[in-house]
């Protein structure tokens, strides 16, 4: 910075040729202040950048805060979150230690299903359907039954009037039985039979209803439902041949 400066001689100043926090070149009735600041150290400015680091993060936070507590009713006051309330604990039962137990319901119990005469072994059934009695037969121990011209277990002997025959297989051939009851026969009622009133050979009509007692000792029954006036037509039956074996006749 340059100006006139009046004094003795005259004369300019150029340049400021003073150092310091406060130079001054006064002359006559005027002064001039000339203040000169050197450039602030390099190290100087992490520090400042620190500062204002720190400043800023305050700053944040505090706005954090204001902004989660500031619509709480409940922390208007202190400025502090609340702890949340215990959950709820469960009474006990006196004597217990723990938590009381979730009263146990007992499913409703299901009754058995009744029992019937063809699940007890005595009265399965081994074979069931409907089969032609001829001359040949047949044999009720197989299963199914088939037709042979000997040790058969009833047949046919006559078709006028139809006349089925009881076994070849043993002298002693009462082996049959008419049934007359109401109902049909269970296994027992027809074994009983046999055992009581057999007989070797019985007159059959449609519905006629018979017992049997095979070579093996098993027990059937037969239900005629047609006859035939031909051997080799013969009477048919619905038949009924059961699992269970009794001592069968002697030969």
């Amino acid at each position: 910075m340059s100006g006139p400066f009046p004094g003795p001689g005259g004369g300019h100043v150029s340049d400021n040729a003073f150092h310091g926090s406060a130079n001054v070149q006064a002359g006559g009735a005027n002064f001039q202040n000339i203040n000169h600041y050197p450039p602030p150290s390099r190290s100087v400015w992490p520090a400042v950048g620190g500062v204002l680091s720190v400043v800023l993060a305050a700053a944040a936070g505090a706005l954090l805060v204001a902004l989660k507590f500031g619509d709480d009713p409940d922390d208007r006051g202190g400025g502090q979150a609340r702890e949340p309330a215990p959950a709820s604990v469960p009474a006990l039962a006196p004597g217990t230690s723990g938590p009381a137990a979730a009263p146990r319901t007992t499913p409703p119990s299901t009754p058995p299903a009744p029992r019937t005469g063809t699940e007890d072994a005595a009265d399965r059934v081994q074979w069931t359907g409907t089969l032609r009695i001829t001359e040949e037969g047949p044999r009720l121990d197989e299963r199914p039954p088939v037709k042979y011209s000997y040790l058969r277990d009833v047949w046919l002997a006559q078709t006028d009037p139809a006349v089925l025959q009881g076994s070849d297989w043993s002298v002693n051939s009462t082996n049959l039985a008419l049934w007359q009851g109401s109902t049909a026969p269970t296994r027992k009622d027809c074994a009983e039979l046999v055992s009581t009133q057999g007989i070797d050979q019985v007159e059959v009509g449609r519905g006629t209803v018979v017992c049997v007692r095979t070579m093996y000792g098993r027990t059937a029954v037969l239900t005629v439902v047609s006859v035939s006036s031909s051997l080799r037509q013969g009477v048919l039956a619905e038949a009924r041949v059961w699992s269970e074996t009794e001592t069968p006749e002697t030969f």
